[in-house]
Formats: structure tokens, sequence, C-alpha cells
């Protein structure tokens, strides 16, 4: 009798830890957040300075509008076509800090025209000391490469409606880019983020050991 109840008490843990192993949570990120504009006259959706990639070609000083820090994940939208600014899409700048402008650039700027007459590009670095996954929802073009933009992770860089994209990393460092074209809506959010517990696999190492244990010593038995 006893040996059935820890063999249930063993499995009880188990199944405990699974569930911890398997948590969410929303991990506390920074990012270094750069972004240029430009107003592209003429442009059409497949051309290079409308793609969500380091190779656009609006990127240079002469672009530059804003460098900053963010803490959190994003959750910008900017449903407002009349405006379409950055200070509008990033929710007044909540969760920026060390914000610099650059060749006029204000929270007022307009991050893009419909037409496809003027864009905004965003670069979002990051580094997790964790894996993890998720969904991001952007309007317009999103792709995630390596530290070095020499790999792509996920390419969905051509101007879109809202569209769900999924990722998933390793512990590394990673650039974000979007890109804002053809007027508001505007979106990058990010939702179903998934990130491991610290510690919580070890402890279903420990409670599958246990419960291995406990197996063989009923079987003895």
């Amino acid at each position: 009798m006893l040996n059935k109840l820890a063999l249930i008490a063993g499995a009880a843990f188990v199944a405990t830890t699974i569930g911890a192993a398997t948590a969410q949570a929303d991990p506390s990120m920074t990012f270094g957040v750069t972004v240029w504009t430009a107003a592209t006259p003429n442009a059409q959706i497949g051309d290079a300075n409308q793609q969500a990639l380091p190779t656009n070609t609006i990127i240079g000083s002469n672009n530059l509008m804003a460098t900053a820090t963010y803490t959190g994940m994003p959750n910008w939208f900017d449903g407002t076509q009349s405006s379409n600014t950055f200070a509008g899409f990033t929710n007044n700048g909540a969760g920026f800090s060390d914000i610099t402008y650059f060749n006029g650039g204000s929270g007022n700027s307009v991050l893009s025209t419909s037409g496809f007459g003027s864009v905004a590009l965003f670069e979002l670095t990051f580094t997790t000391n964790h894996a993890f996954s998720g969904t991001v929802t952007h309007d317009d073009g999103f792709s995630l490469y390596n530290a070095a933009n020499t790999m792509t992770l996920v390419n969905s860089s051509y101007p879109t409606t809202a569209t769900p994209t999924n990722f998933s990393v390793t512990p590394g460092t990673y650039n974000i880019w979007y890109l804002e074209a053809n007027g508001a809506p505007a979106a990058l959010q990010f939702s179903n983020v998934n990130v491991p517990e610290p510690g919580s696999f070890a402890l279903l190492g420990t409670g599958l050991v246990g419960l291995g244990l406990l197996l063989r010593r009923r079987k003895r038995a």
C-alpha cells in the first residue's frame, strides 16, 4: 500500500513539474531600437525600399530618425490613417528610454503615407539567455535575423495586411526588422510568448528519475 501511495505521489510530482516546464511568461526583454524614415515617391510594393530587411536602401545617416532603448515586449499599434506618427504607434513612447532624435525627427514624425510615398524602417536588437517562441502580428513587413544579419530566421518582409507570424529563438543575439509602409494601420504586437521557467527542466529530470526508481522497486516487490 505504501509503495502504491509513493507511486501516485511520484506521478503527481512529475505531472506538476511538466506543467511548470511549459509555463508561459512574458520575458522582460530589452531592445536597442533604431528608426529610419524616408520619402519614397513612386515606389511599388516590391521595391527594395519597401522591405523589412537589412538591405533596405533607406538605411543611412541622412534618413536616421531616432535611436532608443525599449524594455518589454512590443505591443505597438496605430490605426489612425490621418496621423500615423512615431508617438502614436509606440504608445506615446511608453517603455522607451534614452531616445535621441536625428534629422529633425520627433514623436510627431510620420512613419508612412499612402501610395508607398514614405516609409519607416525599425531595427530592434535583443539578446536572450533563454529559448523562447511566440507569435508576432505585423502590419507591415517583419523579418528576424541573427546578430550579423547573415542568416534569415523569419522572412515576411513585404508590406502586408495584419499577419500573424510564428517565431522561435535559442539563446543568442538577434535583429528584428519591421517596416511601416502605405499609411496606417501600423502594428507590431507580440503574443503567446512562451519561456521555460528557470530550473524547471532540471526538476523534470529529477521527477522522472524518482518515478523510475519507484516503478523499479514496485516491480521487484
